[in-house]
């Protein structure tokens, strides 16, 4: 990353099936409970998996007003919660005043978007045809949605982004946030990532071939960044810094993953190169690890490569057992887990094995998937 400002992490938003807020994923985290459970909210007849990483409907009734259910996805849903939680959080007003909106910008990851929006408009234009559509419908389903109806909604008004690409882009959004105050001047951004579950979702899985390796989950989980400088002037709590970035693409890989590790590997690499530690400064890795065996597989053997002798020491743990692959949002989920462990020096479990101590100054966040994608980012305590 570029050297000239310190990025940290002032506030946390999480909404996760494990319900809304930091305090209970983290608790649920180091308690290794699952938030994998029968899928209630579409019917799972006919397909392989009947279970998810699903948010609890209390969730968005808590949370989300009538008026605002009827015009948006389940994913802005999410987003809209987890974005005000940051924004509290990091004791920032919520909407952002007219006065400081356009000092902040909000960068959002989403993988798979708003597919059942996409089906049912698709369905209407089958229907009734393109002349007889509402014209409210389309800007939903747009990739950019949740990220407009976000920035909206907090009156933000520096800019809004949105990174699409499978699962890294929640880690995507976050660098490049960095790199907007860095380079551009703004002084706070929202970034993050969101996604939902819906029942096109499970089709397109079933019909990759997708769910007999995985099981999907669901939800949002934004932070509030900003410079180190900026936090200690005002005296915020900081729960960590975002030390180094890495990423590649590997163009061979066209139909899910291969064995191939150089692409993983240069990623992750270039995270501990960019931030300035060497590899033995690492001391716990959450891995993007799925259950897909060749993703586990590959992602175990360039950790090898990079951390050599020194890799046995290193805890590598996936929390996805808990949560289910949530796509996007599942590197900055990995980035909640980090912080527990950073604060708490306690390693979070995963269903079914115990969470464990350990001093805890950096950790190593990976999101792979197919079709090329690697992007690790470094996250540690404030020297």
């Amino acid at each position: 990353m570029y050297k000239k400002k310190r990025i940290v992490i002032t506030g946390v938003g999480i909404v996760s099936p494990f319900g809304t807020g930091k305090r209970v994923f983290w608790s649920s985290i180091k308690n290794g409970r699952s938030g994998i459970c029968k899928i209630k909210g579409f019917e799972t007849r006919g397909f392989p998996c009947k279970m998810g990483g699903e948010v609890p409907e209390t969730v968005l009734r808590r949370h989300i007003g009538k008026d605002v259910s009827k015009h948006v996805s389940r994913a802005t849903k999410f987003g809209l919660i987890a974005s005000k939680l940051a924004l509290k959080d990091a004791g920032s007003i919520y909407p952002v005043s007219n006065k400081k909106r356009s000092l902040y910008g909000l960068s959002l990851g989403i993988s798979i978007g708003n597919i059942s929006g996409i089906t049912a408009l698709d369905k209407e234009i089958l229907k009734k045809g393109p002349r007889f559509i509402s014209p409210s419908a389309f800007p939903n389903v747009c990739p950019n949605a949740s990220a407009s109806h976000i920035s909206m909604a907090a009156n933000i008004t520096g800019f809004s982004i949105t990174l699409s690409a499978p699962s890294t882009s929640g880690l995507d959004a976050i660098s490049s946030a960095c790199r907007m105050i860095q380079k551009y001047g703004y002084s706070t951004i929202l970034a993050g990532a969101t996604e939902d579950l819906s029942w096109d979702s499970y089709e397109t899985l079933s019909a990759l071939k997708c769910m007999s390796k995985l099981i999907p989950g669901e939800g949002a989980c934004l932070y509030v960044l900003e410079s180190l400088a900026s936090a200690r002037r005002r005296k915020a709590k900081i729960y960590a810094e975002i030390k180094g970035y890495g990423t590649s693409f590997d163009p061979k890989e066209r139909e899910g993953l291969s064995s191939n590790t150089e692409s993983i590997y240069r990623a992750m690499k270039m995270a501990v190169e960019d931030s300035g530690h060497s590899p033995r400064k690492v001391n716990y890795v959450l891995g993007s690890s799925n259950s897909a065996k060749s993703c586990d597989q590959r992602e175990t053997r360039a950790a090898k490569r990079l951390f050599g002798t020194h890799g046995g020491a290193i805890p590598v743990i996936s929390i996805k057992s808990m949560t289910g692959e949530t796509f996007s949002a599942s590197g900055p989920f990995n980035i909640a887990a980090a912080i527990m462990a950073i604060r708490t020096n306690f390693i979070p479990g995963v269903s079914n094995y115990k969470a464990r101590g350990k001093k805890i100054n950096n950790v190593m966040i990976n999101s792979t998937s197919g079709n090329g994608f690697n992007s690790s980012i470094i996250v540690g305590s404030v020297d």
